[in-house]
């Protein structure tokens, strides 16, 4: 179940946006915290969602660079002007949503889609984490190659040999061979 925080001094407002989420996936947690203990709130109570509606920041915009900051939680927020202006910084962050009013019903499709945008993302950063781990092995063993046929004449295909042999008599990996290599040839 994903916590959902509603923030709003318009009572009204309030209770459109919790009549309109689904509680069976949805626990609804209405805080009567200001804008300034909004940040550490998050922190101590693991929010997924906050729906922040404009009565409550009272031009404070400043909150959502915190809430964003650490990319676990979701910011859908409601306004009757659509303050685009003000928002720009925030506006292509995929964590990010500006809702007009008149639209709340449509809250449990826009949340589903962005909580897909984020599995998404998390999906992409650790594919990306494992190509630049993947990269950072290749450098290494290339510059450990390098050093090897530097220092002993070897050919690139016998240095290359050598860092395998090495991996498989020692059973470590290529990456720990070249950096073995790397300190014992630079020192």
């Amino acid at each position: 179940m994903k916590k959902v925080i509603v923030l709003s001094n318009d009572s009204n407002f309030e209770n459109r946006i919790i009549s309109s989420l689904d509680k069976s996936i949805f626990e609804i947690i209405n805080p009567k915290i200001n804008v300034y203990e909004l940040y550490n709130y998050s922190k101590n109570f693991n929010i997924d969602i906050f729906v922040i509606e404009t009565t409550f920041l009272g031009g404070y915009y400043q909150i959502f660079d915190m809430l964003l900051y650490s990319e676990k939680q979701i910011v859908i927020y409601v306004s009757k002007k659509m303050e685009i202006g003000l928002l720009a910084n925030y506006l292509n962050n995929p964590l990010f949503h500006l809702l007009r009013e008149s639209r709340i019903n449509s809250l449990n499709d826009i949340i589903e889609i962005m909580d897909k945008n984020i599995n998404l993302i998390k999906s992409y950063k650790s594919e990306i984490a494992l190509y630049k781990d993947k990269i950072d092995e290749e450098n290494l063993i290339r510059k450990s190659k390098a050093l090897l046929m530097k220092k002993y004449s070897l050919s690139e295909a016998d240095a290359y040999k050598y860092i395998l042999k090495q991996s498989m008599d020692l059973r470590i990996t290529k990456k720990d061979v070249a950096k073995k290599i790397l300190e014992e040839i630079t020192l």
